[in-house]
């Protein structure tokens, strides 16, 4: 057990969603995110990931889905979830409190890889001390899946 605090404190640490810290990472302001098991394996283009890469997500053109997901701030501020850019098209990302729960979802419409930033912001007292951090979800629309044809075979094969 203590392994796996190891490696989600370093998670953390490198996510940089638990913003403003200068000690160790509280347990309780880890980042998570809920994504498909069932996701493909693909080619991530890590040139394009800012910040941390939180995980992948697979998706057809016209099929609904989504996730959700969750950034907080150590020193307890709200924190505003936003996309920075990246979305596909048909999706959209909502913070569902303000806490840092956020749920990315809608219907795909066009097919191609997208790294979707998503920015967390904290509210403290003071605005002007306000900062952020970033991280790169990888999202995958896959053509729509056709139902195979049934062709018949010709005359020759008539009797």
């Amino acid at each position: 057990m203590t392994r796996a605090v190891t490696i989600a404190l370093a998670v953390a640490l490198v996510a940089g969603l638990c913003l403003g810290q200068t000690r160790v990472a509280d347990p309780n302001c880890l980042p998570t995110v809920s994504l498909d098991p069932n996701t493909l394996p693909y080619v991530i283009d890590v040139l394009r990931v800012r910040g941390a890469l939180l995980g992948s997500r697979t998706q057809y053109v016209g099929q609904g889905g989504g996730m959700t997901g969750h950034c907080c701030d150590p020193d307890g501020d709200p924190v505003a979830v936003q996309a920075a850019g990246g979305l596909p098209p048909g999706l959209t990302l909502t913070q569902t409190d303000p806490n840092g729960t956020y749920t990315i979802n809608g219907i795909p419409t066009t097919k191609g890889t997208y790294y979707i930033y998503v920015r967390a912001t904290d509210n403290p007292v003071v605005a002007s001390q306000s900062l952020s951090a970033e991280a790169t979800i990888v999202w995958y629309v896959l053509p729509a899946n056709q139902p195979p044809v049934i062709r018949g075979c010709g005359s020759e094969y008539a009797r």
